[in-house]
């Protein structure tokens, strides 16, 4: 027998955990990743485990003083619940102290919501993604348009003349726009999906909101980087032969970054220590070029022995992604004509590879997050007349720019990214 003598708060969290818990969420990742007490925890395990999403609803009508009928099905349950709710929703709009106060603070939808949330939290920290290592990441507290001047001083410090008189400096500057957009789906889950409850629905859409914004994410900055107007000048972009990686290449992109100047004629003064590239045979020549102490030359014939490996602990991230041979990655209109979208998608694709800098110290592209939406919001509530179940939308907003132009090398051998 259960006392709900908790707040409805309380209850939610521990009916939230338990059917996260029942769907094979590991307690641990509940307090780590999901703003969980282990006393919720706890009293989620003594009270409810094992609980099915039937049983949330006879508690949820419980906690609110419904007497519950012994029902032959699931539907039936559910029929009652619905009354139930209708109920309770009408007496908490009349009422914020009657009978029905609190109903939408314990209830299906949000409980549903509850138990979503919390699923893409834990995603989110379990699913590794390598974009953070590569750009800047910022909160802002609107989706307005913002523009970013970079400022840029030339020469350098002069004699003063016996006169006195100081030579004047000149500045000039470089303008980026900024923006976050806001990004959505909506889902209705049919009520016999309720009923049934035999696929732990609400743990199953949790994690699939969570994939699908992951994926968005991504694509959105690795369609940044195959925007040929990301790679304006020829200072951090090589094309032809010379980008085919080898060791060679590396030599050739290293040169590439530590030559580099800025708009003032200053040189960045930053190294390329971040590696991203396809997954596969090249992420493994690049971790093994990574960690050994001797390299096979590129041409035996001129060294026939193994000779010093010079890029050994060089890089401090690698990231191999399947992403830029995936068909998702090329589906948006919004990707200008290149060589790859007029084409096949994957022919070139896979020999892209690029080095960033640490974005702490030379930041080129910016992430950035409305206020509160750093992990997306779902929200539940009750279907139209005409449709049976429940409705569900995640919302998430967030974009990439670029905020200065030197910085990342594109090694590009196909020449994939020039515009057709």
């Amino acid at each position: 027998e259960v006392k709900y003598d908790d707040s409805h708060v309380e209850l939610k969290d521990q009916l939230a955990a338990a059917v996260l818990m029942s769907g094979g969420v590991e307690a641990k990742h509940l307090e780590e990743h999901c703003e969980m007490s282990s006393e919720t925890i706890n009293k989620s395990m003594a009270r409810f485990r094992g609980i099915a999403f039937t049983g949330a609803m006879q508690h949820i009508l419980r906690a609110h003083g419904v007497d519950v009928p012994i029902f032959n099905s699931s539907t039936e349950l559910f029929k009652y619940y619905q009354q139930a709710d209708m109920k309770g929703r009408t007496a908490e709009a009349l009422s914020a102290s009657g009978t029905g106060a609190g109903w939408s603070t314990l209830s299906l939808p949000s409980l549903a919501e509850d138990i979503c949330n919390r699923e893409i939290k834990t995603k989110a920290a379990l699913v590794e993604s390598c974009i953070d290592r590569f750009v800047e990441v910022r909160e802002v507290v609107d989706c307005r348009e913002r523009k970013i001047i970079d400022y840029h001083s030339s020469g350098r410090l002069t004699k003063v003349a016996k006169t006195g008189e100081i030579e004047h400096a000149t500045m000039s500057e470089s303008r980026f726009s900024a923006s976050t957009d806001m990004y959505a789906k909506m889902l209705v889950i049919p009520e016999k999906c309720i009923i049934n409850d035999d696929l732990g629905v609400f743990n199953e859409i949790g994690q699939m909101w969570g994939e699908m914004y992951i994926c968005s994410r991504d694509i959105a900055f690795y369609q940044m980087l195959m925007n040929e107007f990301t790679w304006k000048t020829d200072c951090n972009i090589l094309q032809g032969a010379d980008a085919t990686f080898c060791p060679d290449a590396l030599d050739w992109a290293d040169d590439m970054y530590v030559n580099q100047i800025d708009r003032g004629g200053k040189p960045i003064q930053v190294s390329g220590r971040h590696w991203l590239g396809q997954a596969g045979s090249m992420e493994r020549r690049v971790r093994s070029y990574n960690t050994s102490s001797e390299i096979k030359p590129t041409n035996p014939s001129d060294k026939p022995e193994p000779c010093e490996n010079p890029w050994q602990g060089y890089f401090s991230t690698i990231c191999g992604t399947p992403r830029f041979t995936t068909p998702q990655l090329w589906a948006d209109e919004a990707l200008p004509a290149s060589k790859l979208t007029k084409g096949n998608y994957k022919t070139g694709a896979d020999k892209l590879w690029f080095i960033f800098p640490d974005p702490s110290r030379h930041a080129s592209i910016r992430l950035t997050y409305l206020q509160g939406y750093r992990i997306p919001r779902v929200d539940f509530a009750p279907t139209a007349f005409n449709t049976l179940g429940m409705q569900s939308r995640v919302v998430a907003a967030y974009g990439f720019d670029q905020v200065c132009n030197e910085g990342p090398i594109a090694m590009d051998p196909d020449n994939c990214l020039t515009a057709v």
